[in-house]
Formats: structure tokens, C-alpha cells, sequence
């Protein structure tokens, strides 16, 4: 069994196998079979309603208790903070030249509430104790990561109506992730999704799952009945104990015993050279057609109450995505020109969007960040926008000529996005969900404005604004 099999789920499924649960009420209360059957026993509505609403105990509770209908505006935290911290259990030096670190760490208090749970810190080359560092402060917590990578595993106990709750949480907000030796992001989230239903539990993702390489995932369930809190926080706790020794044992072999870890350099740099790189960056920067001056060609100035209405309905907010153009008329290109994801080899980022890769910065791909490539189908002429990408799809608006005396088109074209994620990204798995919007300032009676709007213009995502000229003196 792999490591992160064991520091998932199987502190509760080690609980079970000591105890007779035989529960079968159909209330809200335990599960509705044993949560070691199978198959997974059903959860009834009233189970369900209980623990969708124990997610809120990852929200800070001193902001207030946010709207149901604003879920998605919510700032679920799965790395637990502000908290009173009770014992712990350093496996630092497990690891034979001590890159590898493993702790365990107890709680009594979250948010100045009584909360018990157990954390789990893993992290290799982090430096400086995990645990210790983002608990106290997760702002600053960057700092010791650099170079490094890092992850806090958690569970937690509450209570929801009366009913006794499991929370676990596998959360970063502080650099690069770590789940274990040889463990990938994508094979840890499949691990913790199916340990979750195992446990007849209820999964939630409030990231992307392996977007960017750092989980933000949680599972809640019922403890089993007449378990105590003591009772489970013990079997959490030698359950993490045990798999950081486990974890370490994994290393040993591979460590070098000669290995010692040193900040990376800081560039020495040449200030003629920095002025004319930062000379050339702005120019580039200011150049370009951003998303939001394509949009504006297709949205006359009107009142903010209208504006407020179309950014609303079609979520304009949001617009992502790294660059857009129509499909290149190039050779070799054939099996680009279907509807799909699909990972875009650096090689060909200049083919389909020469803009973004003139970038003096270059481009940024490594082995944590890649490029994906979006192609949609359309029939006439139109623009478009990509609104979102949610964990479930991809929003894309199509912007359509409005007037009464439009002409048939019937010519077919292509166009593309282009992404950048991990290259676990499960992007290509997501339906995408296409809206239409009438443009106003883009009309079929008005021959100014199809002369002026300019749909298939590419344009590239320019990130914020310039920093004023660098003070090199």
C-alpha cells in the first residue's frame, strides 16, 4: 500500500476494525450500513445536508458565516490556523540528512474555539518545522519553503446539530506540495477521493485538483457511534506517527549522507543590463491587446447599471485564460484542428500565439508548468471570451453581431485558448458550457462598427500594471 493510503483515512478505518458498528437509522446520525461495507452505503439527504454543512468550519468564523448562495466567493481554509497547539512528535531526524521532515502535532483550540485534531506536517527541504512556521503565521510561511515543498495533513473533530463529525483536510497555501516519497498529486487526490468514499464520506474540492500542483481538498463523515473523541484523536495520532516513520524508511536509501542544503544564490546584476531588459519588457507590455480592451470593442459605453448587468449574467469578471487567436493556416498543424484540450508542446506556443511568445520574460514552462491549448469549433463570425474555469467546466461566451439584417454565414473557422497548469491537470476531463451575448456596439445596421470591431484579434494576459523604473542606484 502506498504511503498516502495510509496517512489519509486509515486512522478511522484502524478504529473500525476494533469496534461492532451495526448501525442502520435512518437518521442523520451514523451511517445508514457499516462504513467498512460494500458496496459504500448510501448517504440519506438529512446525512448529506449535515455534512455539506460541516464544510463551513473551514471558514474563519470571525468574518461571519457566509451566504449558501455565494459559495463560490467563500474562502474555504483546509490548512488549519489559529490554533492552540498542544504536543507534538518531530520525525526530522528519520531522514538520514535530515531534507526530509515529518511531524505530528495536536490541537485543542481553532479560531478560539474548542476543536481537538491532529496535523500531520510533511515537507522536504523546507528548512525550518512546518507546523510550527504556518500555524503561526501562514503569510510569512513562503520564506522556510523556498526551494522546498511542504503540505499539512489535518483532522479535526466537531460537532453539526448534535451529530459528531470527521473532518479531514489536505491543504497548502504556502509554496510547493509534498505528499510522501514517490507520491504524485494526482495519484494522492485519487487516493484521498476514494479513501473519502470508502469512509462514506462526502468529498470537496475548493481548488482545481492538480492545477497548480497544491491540493485544497477535504472529507467530511460520521464518527462511528459511540466512538469518543479521545478514542479517535489516539488512533489519528499513532496512525500519523507511524506512517512518518514509514515515509522515512522510504528515504533512507536514497538520501546522501554528504547532502547539505544551501539558499540559492542571488543573481549578481548588471544595472546597464537591467534597464534594458526592463526597458524592452515595458515596451512589449503596453503593446499588447489585453482580454479586457478585445472585450471593451463589443460593449458601448453606457451606463454602469447596464455594464453591472452584462458582467454579472456572463461573469466578465473572471475573463482567463493566457492568450486567444483564431487557428493559424499553417502546414503540420492537422491534428490541432478537432474540438479538445490539449497539451501544447513549447515548439508550437509561437505557432498559435506568436504575441505572448515574443514576451521578453519568455516563456515559463518547467516540470511543474506546462501549456494546454483549447480549440472550439464556430460557423460565422464571432468573438469570443473565456469566462471561467471552474473545477467542473469551462465557460466560454460567443459574441455575437446584433441588427436585423445580419447576412447568413456559413464560414467555419477555428479558435484557441491557451492554458497553463500542472501537467496533472485534469483539464481535458471538463465539458465546456458556451453562452451567447448580443453585442450592442457590434451591430449588422451599423457599417462603422463592423468595420471597427476587429473579432479575431489575438490578444495576451498582461498581469497587473508595469512597477514604476527600478531604483538601481
Amino acid at each position: 500500500m502506498k504511503t498516502a493510503n495510509k496517512i489519509i483515512m486509515s486512522g478511522l478505518a484502524a478504529f473500525l476494525m476494533s469496534c461492532s458498528n451495526e448501525s442502520t437509522s435512518p437518521d442523520v446520525t451514523g451511517a445508514t450500513t457499516e462504513p467498512n461495507a460494500s458496496p459504500t452505503a448510501q448517504l440519506t439527504p438529512q446525512q448529506i445536508a449535515v455534512l455539506a454543512k460541516s464544510f463551513y468550519s473551514l471558514v474563519d468564523s470571525s468574518k461571519g458565516i457566509p451566504d449558501s448562495n455565494h459559495l463560490d466567493q467563500v474562502d474555504f481554509e483546509t490548512y488549519p490556523f489559529k490554533v492552540v497547539l498542544d504536543q507534538g512528535f518531530d520525525y526530522t531526524n528519520n531522514s538520514k540528512d535530515g531534507r526530509r521532515t515529518c511531524e505530528v502535532v495536536t490541537f485543542s483550540e481553532e479560531y478560539g474555539k474548542t476543536r481537538p485534531g491532529v496535523i500531520q506536517a510533511l515537507s522536504y527541504d523546507a528548512r525550518k518545522y512546518v507546523s510550527e512556521q504556518v500555524l503561526n503565521d501562514p503569510k510569512d510561511a513562503s520564506k522556510f519553503t523556498k526551494g522546498g515543498a511542504a503540505t499539512l495533513i489535518a483532522t479535526k473533530f466537531i460537532e453539526v446539530d448534535g451529530n459528531s463529525i470527521i473532518m479531514q483536510t489536505v491543504g497548502n497555501d504556502f509554496g510547493k506540495s509534498y505528499w510522501g516519497y514517490g507520491v504524485s498529486c494526482s495519484e494522492y487526490l485519487d487516493q484521498f477521493k476514494q479513501a473519502c468514499t470508502e469512509s462514506n464520506g462526502l468529498f470537496r474540492d475548493f481548488a482545481d485538483g492538480c492545477r497548480d500542483l497544491k491540493l485544497s481538498v477535504a472529507c467530511a463523515s460520521f464518527a462511528p457511534e459511540g466512538a469518543s473523541v479521545d478514542e479517535l484523536k489516539n488512533s489519528y495520532i499513532e496512525d500519523y506517527k507511524n506512517s512518518c516513520v514509514a515515509d522515512s524508511i522510504s528515504y533512507a536509501p536514497f538520501d546522501d549522507e554528504n547532502y547539505v542544503y544551501e539558499e540559492p544564490e542571488q543573481p549578481v546584476l548588471n544595472k546597464d543590463s537591467v534597464r534594458e531588459a526592463y526597458t524592452t519588457y515595458r515596451e512589449w507590455h503596453y503593446s499588447l491587446y489585453t482580454p479586457e480592451e478585445y472585450l471593451s470593442q463589443f460593449i458601448p459605453d453606457s451606463s454602469d447599471e447596464y455594464l453591472d448587468s452584462v458582467f454579472k449574467e456572463f461573469d466578465f469578471h473572471n475573463t482567463t485564460g493566457e492568450a486567444y487567436n483564431v487557428f493559424p493556416d499553417a502546414e503540420g498543424l492537422d491534428s490541432y484542428r478537432e474540438e479538445g484540450v490539449y497539451r501544447l508542446p513549447d515548439s508550437l506556443v509561437a505557432v498559435f500565439f506568436p504575441t505572448i511568445a515574443s514576451s521578453p520574460k519568455g516563456l515559463q514552462s518547467s516540470e511543474s508548468v506546462v501549456y494546454y491549448m483549447l480549440v472550439l469549433k464556430d460557423v460565422g463570425v464571432k468573438g469570443h471570451m473565456m469566462t471561467d474555469i471552474s473545477k467542473d467546466v469551462i465557460n466560454v461566451v460567443d459574441i455575437v453581431k446584433g441588427g436585423e439584417s445580419c447576412p447568413e454565414d456559413t464560414v467555419a473557422y477555428y479558435m484557441a485558448f491557451l492554458l497553463k497548469g500542472s501537467p496533472e491537470w485534469k483539464i481535458a476531463e471538463k465539458p465546456v458550457v458556451r453562452k451567447t451575448f448580443v453585442s450592442p456596439a457590434w451591430n449588422c445596421n451599423d457599417a462603422e462598427s463592423l468595420e471597427r470591431v476587429k473579432p479575431h484579434t489575438e490578444w495576451t494576459r498582461r498581469y497587473g500594471d508595469i512597477m514604476p523604473w527600478p531604483d538601481l542606484d
